[in-house]
């Protein structure tokens, strides 16, 4: 994912974060498809790389879209303090919950 985000950081300063957005929300929906559809290794690895693209191409660009959005926010340490802890909150939650789920 590491390389795949290096790329597509400079790709989206030229041609837009919202564009490269777009296209790994686009990924992210068809990774599920190709991974219930693997038959082999190969396609289930084939499979886990369209999902580390669809991961580089979201995260850390949404991390900076929200960076240029709060540029100018005195208060911009404290929201992304609530962007983290949500987001931690968040994870920590769903393995809970999907544990009690599975029981």
């Amino acid at each position: 994912m590491g390389l795949f985000s290096l790329y597509l950081g400079r790709l989206s300063d030229k041609k837009g974060r919202l564009k490269i957005i777009r296209v790994g929300f686009v990924l992210a929906i068809a990774y599920p498809i190709v991974y219930a559809l693997a038959y082999n290794f190969f396609s289930l690895l084939g499979a886990k790389l369209l999902w580390a693209l669809a991961l580089a191409s979201t995260s850390p660009l949404i991390y900076a879209l929200l960076q240029d959005l709060l540029e100018k926010n005195k208060r911009k340490a404290e929201l992304f303090a609530y962007i983290f802890a949500f987001a931690s909150i968040s994870g920590s939650f769903g393995s809970f919950f999907g544990g009690y789920l599975k029981e």
